[in-house]
């Protein structure tokens, strides 16, 4: 299997027996070898990392609604030290609102919502897309495999990703190389790779997707009226 690869103004031909697609949101590989076309709907986030010496390093705070999240959530995660990242992610195309407009809007208002961000200063900077969709039918094809954001691999309730990505990308990595070594890199040769991702991951990805879809159409009603049946349930029983 060939791939032109592009760099300092030149072309440039690589052949591999197999190729593992984690080329992110893009999927690009994944694209062109017609595993799916790709996605449209995303996880659009913007972060502040912030040096914030009177915020609580013991508390993490999770902000629903339509002032400052809508169709996502905002959040303050301590991160040791004086550290706190601030961010908002909000699903595009359920809205078209920008995630660093609510975040500003969010700092500006943080005392309000019990978090302190006096003497606070920005330190970082980070943004980024997700995909926000069902994960793909197939994850592989002849000679090529799917891994993290390419083949929609992030837990849509949290919007975290990297965990599922580090287990698909070390079992697809261990499946290419038996397949490598026993000369069948056929989609046949590459199946255990999506049989063994499903049957760990699968419910736990379609049941986040239900609850993602859910909850991003959710207004500030029922929002109160989800919070206060939360208020109800012992910790443990709050899924997270």
């Amino acid at each position: 299997h060939g791939a032109e690869l592009a760099g300092h103004g030149r072309n440039r031909e690589v052949r591999a027996g197999v190729v593992i697609d984690a080329t992110g949101y893009r999927a690009a590989v994944s694209r062109q070898a017609g595993l799916h076309p790709g996605f449209s709907r995303f996880g659009v986030g913007y972060e502040y990392e912030l040096r914030a010496p009177a915020c609580r390093q013991d508390e993490i705070v999770i902000v629903v609604g339509e002032r400052h999240a809508p169709t996502g959530y905002g959040w303050a995660f301590p991160w040791g030290a004086d550290r706190v990242r601030l961010g908002v992610g909000l699903h595009h195309v359920d809205t078209r609102a920008d995630p660093k407009e609510h975040l500003d809007a969010l700092l500006a208002e943080a005392a309000s919502l019990g978090i302190d961000v006096t003497g606070a200063e920005i330190v970082e900077r980070h943004e980024g897309l997700l995909p926000a969709e069902r994960v793909p039918k197939r994850l592989v094809g002849d000679g090529v495999l799917a891994v993290g954001d390419a083949a929609c691999q992030a837990t849509l309730l949290a919007g975290e990703g990297i965990r599922i990505s580090l287990s698909a990308g070390d079992l697809a990595g261990r499946v290419a190389a038996r397949a490598v070594a026993e000369c069948d890199t056929s989609a046949w040769g590459l199946r255990e790779y999506e049989r063994a991702f499903r049957a760990e991951f699968g419910r736990r990805l379609r049941l986040g997707y239900a609850l993602n879809r859910r909850l991003a159409r959710l207004d500030d009603r029922e929002w109160d009226a989800g919070v206060r049946l939360l208020r109800r349930l012992p910790p443990p029983a709050v899924p997270l």
